[in-house]
């Protein structure tokens, strides 16, 4: 097999997990809109932290994968040497909207995920769903 063949496979490879990770995120979208729990209808608030050089680490944000949104920010909190927590207002611009909010805390060296999607359609308002 040559060079260019091998090329050829891993091209076809990757073209095939791009597949199936969009129909994965199709149906987790699918999910939630029928199944997800009903956060609020227009206005979504989500807090942004980072613990800051303690024994204890932690941080947390928020992606946009789809749609577009006005992150306002409406409160900021520094604790002294600790941590520092931005709560937002996220404002959807447009009909559809697809995020992710993902935090890690690391208690006794262990790095724990929690990973929340949250999906904007105008005619239900936000809804959640766990992905852990």
């Amino acid at each position: 097999m040559s060079e260019e063949e091998g090329g050829e496979i891993g091209e076809e490879e990757e073209e095939e997990e791009i597949e199936e990770s969009k129909t994965y995120i199709d149906q987790l979208i699918e999910k939630a809109l029928k199944e997800g729990k009903v956060v609020t209808k227009f206005i979504l608030e989500l807090d942004e932290w980072v613990t800051l050089g303690s024994a204890v680490s932690g941080w947390s944000t928020v992606v946009v994968l789809y749609g577009e949104v006005e992150k306002v920010l409406l409160d900021s909190k520094y604790k002294y040497l600790m941590s520092v927590t931005k709560t937002y207002a996220i404002i959807p611009k447009t009909d559809f909207v697809f995020l992710v909010y993902t935090s890690a805390s690391d208690f006794g060296g262990r790095l724990e995920y929690h990973t929340t999607l949250y999906v904007f359609f105008k005619s239900t308002g936000w809804k959640s769903i766990s992905v852990n």
